[in-house]
């Protein structure tokens, strides 16, 4: 059960059928975390949330004897990569269906094999001409607010590019709508 009763950026809990207001805490309530969903299957459940402001997916094998086995957080090459689950249907597979982008990473949707870990890249965004993600650079830096609040600055730009440059400063960031990492094609041009 994901719920926010004192809980602003939500509680994970868990209870049994027969008695559902007997809860156990998973995850507690965390200032720096946003716990965003929780997805169950037959042997693992997928938790995705929110840290340093960027969406994540946690993978929980369920014990056979009850209790979970060692959380594992799917990791790719850049910090500010976005990942979720794809479409995962089938309550009972040995795969996992997971996406990913990054402002300079095309789309790309992997299989991930539970038993061993293994991803399979299925697909990939394509992107005509002579693209290089490693033509690219992206990072991270935080503003501070004047009441102390952190706010991330994600910042993308051609190798080599020579300070101070013309700049595009864009954002947007409130009522829980956020722009999250993503790789667009129009973009290239203006980095470019």
């Amino acid at each position: 059960i994901l719920h926010n009763d004192g809980a602003e950026n939500f509680t994970l809990v868990e209870a049994p059928v027969s008695e559902p207001t007997a809860t156990h805490t998973l995850i507690q309530h965390r200032d720096d975390v946003r716990l965003d969903a929780v997805d169950a299957f037959a042997g693992h459940i997928v938790v995705s949330y929110r840290s340093e402001a960027l969406p994540r997916i946690q993978l929980w094998p369920i014990d056979p004897q009850g209790g979970y086995g060692r959380r594992e957080d799917f990791t790719f090459e850049s910090e500010l990569t976005s990942a979720g689950l794809s479409g995962n249907p089938n309550w009972d597979s040995p795969k996992l269906r997971i996406g990913s982008t990054s402002f300079v990473t095309p789309v790309r949707i992997y299989d991930v094999d539970l038993a061993t870990g293994e991803r399979t890249l299925l697909r990939a965004q394509p992107v005509l001409g002579d693209y290089r993600p490693e033509d690219y650079v992206e990072r991270r830096d935080w503003a501070v607010a004047a009441d102390g609040a952190r706010v991330p600055v994600s910042i993308i730009h051609r190798v080599g590019l020579q300070f101070p440059a013309p700049t595009l400063i864009y954002g947007y960031g409130a009522y829980e709508s956020c722009e999250d990492p993503r790789f667009s094609i129009a973009r290239l041009s203006l980095l470019d």
